[in-house]
């Protein structure tokens, strides 16, 4: 083999490696997306519970 297709096959290899690599940051990131969407969610339900909580007591103290 020449210095050409040695270079010619390890520039295929990388670019094979960098496919690998960008798949695996593509999955990585979709799990990130998803806990951060479900810790969203949850601090919502708790915010809405705790508001509703709030303006019930509210609403028996200034009719007490």
């Amino acid at each position: 083999m020449s210095i050409s297709e040695i270079s010619q096959a390890l520039t295929a290899l990388a670019a094979v490696g960098a496919l690998g690599v960008s798949l695996w940051n593509q999955r990585a990131i979709h799990d990130v997306h998803v806990a951060t969407n479900s810790m969203k969610d949850e601090l919502v339900a708790v915010t809405r519970s705790d508001a509703k909580q709030e303006g019930i007591a509210i609403g028996r103290a200034q009719a007490s």
